[in-house]
């Protein structure tokens, strides 16, 4: 449990992220309490705790807002731009859910992806990203995100305060939703 805290809090590329590790590690590694090492109040402990917290909150988030366009080669095609490099935590969900596809995701604020086909994960890199989506024209995917969006409006019921706290803004740019016009 707590290498995986580690694990997830060191994700979150916080600035000063490896210091407050190191200063857990040498508070778990000095001896004095054994039972420190579960202790979540502690000081060195608490901030890792809620960091893993936010970045463990922001990869179950995702799982909702990765958006698939169809490639022209059969291939599904998603971008995403996550706080937190957490591509790695959510990709075993799409692998059980696609597994009998061939599909993509790509952190593009990192600059790097994950390629699946089937059998395999692969590491990508894609050094012209704009190309790559440009060429991906809107496909049946979009429009029924497009239409699934409008048929639940309501227009008398619209919240925008609402909506961008339950919806960031930065995650607006890859949903297909949030691109129409109206929206």
């Amino acid at each position: 449990d707590i290498l995986e805290l580690l694990h997830v809090a060191f994700r979150s590329e916080e600035e000063g992220i490896e210091m407050k590790i190191l200063a857990y590690l040498r508070k778990v590694f000095d001896g004095k309490d054994p039972k420190y090492a579960k202790n979540p109040t502690s000081d060195e402990m608490l901030p890792l705790f809620m960091t893993a917290r936010a970045v463990r909150h922001e990869a179950g988030g995702m799982l909702g807002l990765v958006r698939f366009s169809k490639t022209s080669d059969g291939t599904y095609f998603a971008e995403i731009e996550p706080k937190y490099d957490i591509l790695d935590m959510i990709v075993g969900h799409f692998r059980g859910r696609f597994a009998n596809e061939k599909w993509a995701i790509y952190d593009s604020k990192r600059g790097y992806g994950v390629y699946y086909a089937g059998h395999q994960l692969a590491e990508i890199t894609i050094p012209n990203l704009v190309a790559v989506t440009k060429a991906t024209p809107p496909d049946e995917m979009v429009r029924l995100w497009q239409d699934y969006y409008k048929s639940i409006a309501i227009k008398e019921r619209e919240n925008p305060k609402l909506l961008r706290r339950c919806l960031p803004v930065r995650y607006w740019n890859h949903l297909p939703e949030r691109q129409m016009s109206s929206c």
